[in-house]
């Protein structure tokens, strides 16, 4: 061999060192997608219309909710409630005996029975006509009133003054408040992007009514660890509870998995629970630090989380002992571009055992796809169509499982 032709040979070598070096310095890429439980699963399964209603609205009520839900009281009794914010109030039915006027509940802003001034971000949990939450995000008080708007019990769930880098509750329709035992669960938002990992921080806050303590539980999935995934609501977990009443379940919008916990946030079990719409969530950027930049591309975020899938929600239904996951299936960037944002949804199947079972497409043109729950009639889920032609009422379809002949 030549001088020369050892010389090539050691560059060669030299590059092929560096290059295996650079490789085996850099991060892993973990890839959480799977078939199985995903695109591939035994369908058996789908959703079917049985039944449907109509509610009058006040004159001061619209359409769309911030928190709404059906509730089903010990007595078997149905009510649909929400929370009307345009004029501080809450409007109820009961279902089953459906009036021509919605009962309202006066909710005052100031004095012995005040709440203070509700917007849109406030949320309530109503369990009968005795007992409502409402929580109102913008001085992170909760209050216990009844259906005259007497306030029974005064909460304080974070101090904002003192507790600024803590995560702040923000519950929702697609992430409502729970009532496990003494305790609300609240989901919450990024107060801040973490300089460290995503997965050392909590995200879950939990108030017991007995002693008024406030507690941080379970962390974010190592998923976070691995990219920055844009707006903030892409980092909002929805809570479930189930069958069990010493456990509850939790998804992330850009993680197949859900998680089982125990009442104290320890991560119990996962589920793979993807969709045969889409694959892999992709991240924006690969650097989850991407958030603590000074001069950040909003917009760029803004397009990129509104035109990338999402796992929503998650649903336990008693009456039929299955879940149900909520995904967005979101227009690409050009629609968005135009101002399209608005996503088509399925709604996935599973059994106890987080088997999928099934899942179904939802037009976003037709169905609103954050106010759906459960109800004993069967999962409700509002129609927007037909308030565009009658803004007078709200309307809901309900369905229940149909099997499908093999």
């Amino acid at each position: 061999m030549s001088t020369k032709q050892s010389h090539e040979l050691l560059i060669l070598l030299g590059m092929f060192i560096t290059i295996l070096f650079s490789a085996c310095s850099q991060d892993p890429i973990f890839s959480y997608y799977q078939e199985e439980n995903g695109k591939v699963f035994d369908e058996k399964y789908s959703l079917q219309v049985v039944d449907s209603v109509r509610m009058p609205l006040s004159n001061e009520a619209t359409f769309w909710q911030y928190s709404s839900h059906f509730t089903e009281t010990s007595h078997q009794k149905t009510f649909y409630s929400f929370l009307n914010t345009n004029n501080n109030t809450i409007e109820y039915h009961q279902v089953d005996e459906m009036g021509d006027i919605p009962a309202v509940v006066p909710l005052e802003v100031d004095g012995e029975n005040g709440v203070g001034k509700l917007n849109y971000v406030c949320a309530h949990l109503f369990l009968n006509p005795d007992s409502i939450f409402i929580y109102n995000i913008n001085t992170a008080k909760l209050f216990l009133v009844d259906t005259t708007g007497t306030v029974k019990r005064k909460y304080t769930i974070k101090d904002y003054y003192a507790d600024k880098n803590t995560p702040s509750p923000r519950p929702s329709d697609l992430g409502p408040i729970q009532k496990l035992g003494n305790a609300l669960y609240f989901s919450c938002s990024l107060y801040k992007f973490p300089g460290d990992l995503h997965s050392n921080h909590q995200v879950v806050l939990t108030f017991d009514l007995v002693s008024e303590k406030t507690n941080y539980i379970f962390p974010f999935p190592k998923s976070y660890d691995q990219g920055f995934w844009g707006s903030p609501f892409k980092y909002i977990c929805s809570l479930e509870k189930g069958p069990q009443v010493d456990r509850y379940f939790v998804s992330f919008p850009i993680d197949p998995y859900i998680y089982e916990s125990d009442l104290n946030g320890r991560v119990l079990n996962k589920y793979y629970i993807g969709s045969k719409y889409f694959d892999e969530i992709p991240a924006l950027y690969s650097n989850a630090d991407y958030g603590l930049k000074k001069n950040r591309d909003f917009e760029k975020e803004d397009i990129y989380s509104l035109s990338t899938p999402d796992f929503v929600k998650l649903i336990y239904d008693k009456y039929r002992n299955v879940y149900y996951r909520l995904t967005y299936l979101r227009p690409d960037k050009d629609e968005v571009k135009k101002g399209n944002s608005t996503p088509d949804f399925t709604i996935i199947i599973c059994n106890t055992d987080f088997q999928k079972v099934g899942e179904v497409f939802f037009d976003g043109e037709k169905y609103n796809n954050s106010m759906i729950s459960v109800a004993r009639q069967g999962l409700a889920i509002a129609r927007k169509d037909l308030y565009k032609r009658n803004d007078d009422y709200i309307s809901y379809n309900f369905f229940d499982l149909v099997s499908i002949e093999s």
